[in-house]
């Protein structure tokens, strides 16, 4: 968005892409995502908030947003290339990313009928 506002296009439709040997420039192709989650590693590290996120973490919040704006699953799938609706699910859900004992606080308890 930047470049356009500049009269500028952007060298590539990759939002991210690898330096060339010269770091002069760009390559022609997009970064792998193991690339990317060691650059945003790095960058929290630096900024010492790194608590152990991941790129899922990210994808997750954009996953989430779409669902409480009332996107539905199928729709959510095609946009984050998800296979399936169950995968989806998975991460639509707002606790499943949380360590176990915090997701098991947070679940609603099952009513035990008494015989």
């Amino acid at each position: 968005m930047y470049l356009h506002q500049h009269g500028m296009e952007p060298p590539f439709s990759y939002l991210f892409s690898p330096l060339t040997r010269d770091q002069q420039g760009f390559k022609a192709e997009g970064m792998t995502s193991s690339a990317i989650g060691k650059r945003v590693k790095q960058h929290l590290e630096t900024a010492t908030l790194y608590a152990g996120e991941s790129n899922r973490g990210f994808r997750r919040g954009h996953i989430q947003a779409d669902a409480a704006a009332g996107v539905s699953t199928s729709q959510i799938g095609l946009q984050a290339h998800i296979k399936t609706s169950a995968i989806a699910e998975l991460y639509k859900n707002p606790i499943r990313h949380l360590p176990r004992a915090e997701r098991l606080s947070k679940r609603p308890h099952a009513l035990i009928s008494q015989p």
